[in-house]
C-alpha cells in the first residue's frame, strides 16, 4: 500500500468514526435528573493500628486552612517508621511538589511526623486514614496491599 493510499484509508477511518459519534441524538433530561446525585456516606471511624498505617496513600478530601492552596497530598508509610509524602501546593508561580520526609510514631490515635510538627489525630475506616489537626482534616486512601 502507497504511502497516499494510507493516507486515504486513515482520513477515510477517522471521517467515519466521527461521522458516528455526530449522529448520536441528543437526550433531554428532566431538571432533577441535570445534577450529579451524591449521598453522604456515614462511616464507623476506629483507631488504627501500626499496620494500619504502613503503605502508600493519597489525598482524597482536604478541609480547613489547607484546602485553599493544597491540591493533592501523597505519602508513603513504611514498616520501619519511616516516612515520605509530597504535596502539590498553589504557589506565586503555580502549583509545585513539596516533599517531606522523616520518621513516624503512632501512639494510640496520635500520628506523629517528628518534632517539628503536632501530632495529627488519626482514624481508619477500611482503606481510608483521617488526620485532623487544629488546622483542618485530609482525608487518604490506600492506594497498595
Amino acid at each position: 500500500m502507497t504511502r497516499a493510499s494510507r493516507a486515504v484509508v486513515t482520513a477515510f477511518m477517522f471521517g467515519a468514526t466521527s461521522m458516528l459519534v455526530s449522529c448520536i441524538a441528543s437526550n433531554l433530561l428532566d431538571s432533577n435528573q441535570r445534577m450529579l446525585q451524591t449521598e453522604a456516606v456515614d462511616r464507623e471511624w476506629s483507631s488504627p493500628s501500626s499496620a494500619d498505617i504502613e503503605g502508600q496513600f493519597e489525598s482524597t478530601e482536604i478541609t480547613g486552612e489547607a484546602a485553599g492552596s493544597v491540591l493533592k497530598i501523597y505519602y508513603y508509610f513504611a514498616a520501619d517508621g519511616r516516612f515520605t509524602g509530597a504535596a502539590l501546593v498553589i504557589g506565586t508561580s503555580g502549583p509545585t511538589f513539596q516533599v517531606l520526609e522523616g520518621h513516624w510514631d503512632l501512639n494510640g490515635d496520635k500520628l506523629s511526623l517528628g518534632p517539628d510538627s503536632e501530632p495529627a489525630t488519626v482514624h481508619k475506616s477500611g482503606n481510608l486514614l483521617r488526620l485532623t489537626t487544629v488546622d483542618g482534616r485530609v482525608v487518604l486512601k490506600r492506594v497498595t496491599l
